[in-house]
């Protein structure tokens, strides 16, 4: 059976994350989404803010001389490397391709991830033909600590996509017989 919210509606990634905390597989996750102050400082760029009132808010972004880059839009927060990704598509026919970047924190080794894509959605079926999500590679291969790897999520919408579909979402794991590595993704038409 599906999981509900308190309303009894059912839970979608906004309610969900990416799921199940696990406390002990915390301590050693095998993977991480690591990101720096500057992506915090970048996303308020992309949010609107400019760099004065940034600086104003940020000691770091004063002693650092941080500025918002002159390209600065709310599309580009889709490409902070953050586990979960979300973007905004308007219409059929339409790509959007993020980047993220994984790092290794499993230990020395041969630690080889296979990408696996869920997709989930707002009908009473669950099924999306509308909507094709992609990850390229679909094998990522560590054998240093703290390597890093990146990846690309292709997300495009085909004939039939209409803006009254409330939200499409989904998961991408990275799994071996180690570790997962779970990242939810929505994809929005408002």
């Amino acid at each position: 059976s599906r999981i509900t919210t308190h309303t009894g509606a059912e839970a979608t990634p906004y309610d969900l994350g990416a799921g199940e905390v696990n406390p002990r597989g915390s301590l050693n996750p095998g993977l991480v989404y690591e990101t720096e102050i500057t992506h915090y400082l970048r996303f308020m760029c992309y949010y609107g803010y400019d760099t004065k009132t940034i600086r104003f808010i940020s000691k770091t972004a004063q002693s650092s001389n941080f500025s918002c880059r002159p390209n600065s839009r709310s599309s580009l927060i889709s490409n902070l490397n953050f586990p979960s990704i979300s973007v905004l598509l308007r219409r059929p026919n339409q790509i959007r391709t993020v980047r993220r970047v994984l790092t290794n924190v499993a230990g020395n080794g041969n630690w080889t991830y296979l990408a696996v894509v869920e997709l989930g959605g707002s009908d009473a079926a669950h099924q999306v033909p509308c909507v094709k999500v992609k990850v390229f590679p679909t094998r990522l291969v560590f054998t240093r600590n703290g390597e890093r790897r990146s990846y690309r999520v292709k997300i495009s919408t085909k004939d039939g996509y209409t803006t009254n579909q409330q939200v499409v979402y989904g998961w991408i794991t990275w799994t071996n017989p180690h570790f997962k590595v779970r990242s939810p993704f929505v994809i929005r038409s408002n």
